[in-house]
């Protein structure tokens, strides 16, 4: 009978042997695989459950590192057949959802035998990557090609990891709830490319720590792909107090950039750079009058204010003012703000809007002003009334004087 015939009809015994009885065929019963002479190698039990099975293997360590000589792999495999004629043993690094094989040999026994042993040299396969990986093992039936067992071994590879060489942010002050503020990274990966890759933002303000904006690797290979090299991303830094927790506040505080593996949840490397947060309300950051001294009753007094605004664009935001002098308080000229957006609108900027002072006791109020100290002061309000924010400087009020003299009286 040729060898291929041979072949067929010891597969064709086997599949009907497990079809009669399972896992059980009669005509061998298999002794426990023996020990192995003392080592330190690291020994993984195999489930000797089917017709041919690896019943343990061994290895120097299940940390690999890439790149590195080939370790020497261990292998008992028995059989309830006596033989072991049409298997093979094929070994794969299973990593990130891929496959990479890294050898396929036939058991090196024959017939009438029931356990045996052999090594092998396992090289990692070109494509592998630092992280957590699974050996896989698998006994083949050649003559059927059919899978007949299956061992899973954990292994972690070691090599030279990706790395955030450097980070930067595009101002040191970022707005909660508002940041126009970037960060630019460079990532750089000595290895093959590297697949489900993110680049995790956290802001860290003790006790607080609050997410600051995840986004997939941008690379040009596709999302999520960082490739052979260096790259450089570019996000905003979102400082939000959404959701429960401790709060971010205006202050201190470090901004912390992750480059992680979503699948694993590897974390690779981790950079951070010191920031201030500042509030997204707007604010009046400067008023100036063009001179101090008001008239009670007379012309205006021009002034400048400077509005800076770290938040979103607000519309219908307008100025009020008013002239205050003890309990005395009088109303002044209101303003409708123009910031070359639009009639009111506040847009995400600095700008400078100019109004004028009065000091009037027929504007609405109460009490009377006399000559002497009183307050200017400005507030800017919201489309809702809310006021955002109020400041003042300084004046002095004085009286009207004297009218000027007719000639011939």
């Amino acid at each position: 009978m040729s060898r291929f015939l041979r072949a067929r009809a010891l597969g064709a015994a086997i599949v009907a042997s497990v079809a009669v009885g399972g896992c059980s065929d009669p005509t061998v019963t298999p002794a426990a695989a023996p020990p192995l002479a003392p080592s330190r190698d690291v020994v993984i039990p195999g489930d000797t459950g089917t017709v041919v099975a690896i019943a343990r293997v061994s290895l120097p360590s299940t940390t690999l590192t890439i790149g590195a000589r080939p370790v020497l792999l261990r292998t008992t495999v028995i059989s309830k057949i006596a033989s072991f004629f049409v298997f093979r043993v094929r070994a794969r690094v299973l990593e990130n959802q891929q496959a990479y094989t890294a050898f396929e040999v036939p058991i090196p026994c024959g017939e009438g035998q029931v356990t045996c042993t052999f090594a092998t040299s396992l090289a990692l396969p070109a494509g592998v990557v630092s992280g957590p990986a699974q050996l896989e093992l698998q006994v083949i039936n050649s003559a059927l090609n059919t899978l007949v067992q299956r061992l899973l071994v954990p292994i972690t590879l070691v090599g030279n990891p990706p790395t955030i060489n450097a980070l930067t942010v595009s101002a040191d002050t970022v707005v909660i709830g508002g940041s126009t503020t970037r960060y630019t990274a460079t990532l750089k990966n000595p290895e093959s490319s590297r697949p489900n890759m993110i680049v995790s933002g956290n802001i860290r303000q003790n006790p607080a720590l609050r997410a600051a904006g995840d986004a997939l690797v941008q690379c040009g290979g596709g999302a999520g792909v960082l490739p052979t090299g260096s790259c450089t991303v570019s996000n905003p830094i979102v400082a939000s107090n959404s959701g429960g927790g401790t709060a971010l506040v205006p202050g201190s505080a470090t901004f912390e950039l992750q480059l992680r593996d979503t699948f694993t949840g590897v974390v690779f490397d981790t950079k951070t750079v010191a920031i201030t947060l500042v509030s997204s309300t707007p604010t009046i950051a400067a008023l100036t009058l063009s001179t101090d001294t008001l008239v009670i009753g007379s012309s205006s007094v021009p002034y400048t204010a400077t509005l800076r605004n770290p938040g979103p664009s607000l519309s219908n935001v307008r100025i009020l003012s008013s002239i205050t002098q003890g309990t005395t308080s009088r109303a002044g000229a209101g303003l409708v703000i123009n910031c070359g957006s639009g009639s009111g609108v506040l847009p995400t900027a600095i700008c400078t809007v100019s109004g004028v002072a009065v000091a009037s006791n027929f504007t609405s109020g109460s009490g009377t002003l006399e000559p002497g100290g009183a307050i200017f002061s400005l507030q800017l309000v919201d489309a809702n009334g809310k006021i955002l924010d109020t400041t003042f400087v300084k004046v002095i009020l004085t009286s009207p004087g004297p009218a000027d003299p007719v000639d011939g009286l």
